[in-house]
């Protein structure tokens, strides 16, 4: 934990109070959150809480948020989406700086390493397997695992120049509105997962906005899939 005596407490309800400690934009609507942590505060990688702004009228809207820090880490990480059309939750937190604190409950979730497979993410939905693949370097790399990642535009990208370094060319890009000299300019349907991957008996995590899951599962089962190594979320706090 921070060596700041106020970094972190217990609010009336049982939550932790956290303080902001870092905020680091990464695209025009993603920001990286670094907050105190709580001594003994135990997670796996891949693992959510739940986040709400302590402010009056906000602390009973809470979203769930993956930790995207390690899980040794002196502090905790977030990688948050804001949506500035809707004036929900993310938005507020948006507004926040260092020195202000949200309010954070214990982790859990199933979300997490079940082994090697492809992680096929929306948008945000990159989120939860950001803290899996700095795990999994770290513990002995990520050889045989990969990702699909895709965007409306280039400006929606983020931590591109990690994610490279990460998997390699294992990192496989799709921005669907535009032209790009890195990411394929398609979507990702049974066409294009059949010319990308080799075998479909492994693991696929699943994550994006809603429907971006919903729509992927029947077609990976189409194409050989074992229902049960297709583990997927849908991201749904704004």
């Amino acid at each position: 934990m921070t060596d700041s005596p106020d970094a972190v407490s217990r609010a009336e309800d049982g939550r932790y109070r956290v303080r902001i400690l870092g905020k680091q934009p990464l695209n025009h609507n993603v920001t990286a959150w670094t907050v105190a942590r709580p001594d003994g505060y135990a997670f796996r990688p891949g693992e959510a809480c739940r986040l709400a702004v302590d402010a009056d009228g906000w602390r009973d809207e809470d979203r769930p948020f993956t930790m995207s820090s390690l899980p040794d880490a002196a502090t905790l990480e977030w990688v948050v989406k804001h949506y500035p059309e809707h004036e929900g939750m993310t938005q507020r937190m948006s507004g926040c700086g260092v020195g202000d604190t949200l309010l954070m409950g214990e982790p859990g979730g199933y979300f997490y390493d079940r082994g090697p497979g492809v992680f096929v993410a929306g948008g945000a939905g990159v989120t939860p397997f950001l803290a899996i693949l700095r795990d999994l370097q770290r513990s002995g790399g990520t050889a045989g695992y990969r990702l699909l990642f895709s965007n409306s535009t280039a400006a929606d990208v983020f931590l591109k120049d990690e994610l490279d370094g990460l998997l390699g060319r294992d990192a496989i890009y799709q921005v669907t509105g535009e032209e790009t000299g890195f990411a394929d300019r398609r979507r990702i349907d049974a066409g294009y997962l059949g010319e990308k991957i080799g075998s479909f008996d492994q693991y696929f995590y699943l994550c994006g906005p809603p429907g971006f899951s919903e729509d992927l599962r029947p077609v990976l089962l189409g194409l050989g899939a074992p229902e049960e190594k297709i583990i997927d979320k849908t991201l749904k706090g704004k």
